[in-house]
């Protein structure tokens, strides 16, 4: 059995490569709701989008 932490490096995403137009716009368009980041790698590889009504 390995004791030792994991040394994989991770890259963290360049501002610049950041799609905070995307971000923004989810968040913008929802009234009510969650905009999720899915990161992988220290990438945003998803938005998720889920938009709730609320009746009362």
């Amino acid at each position: 059995m390995n004791d030792k932490p994991s040394q994989r490096s991770h890259s963290a995403q360049a501002p610049s490569a950041i799609p905070l137009e995307a971000i923004q716009e989810a968040v913008e368009s929802i009234r009510y709701g969650v905009v999720q980041l899915i990161i992988q790698d220290g990438r945003v590889i998803q938005i998720d989008k889920t938009e709730k009504i609320r009746l009362a």
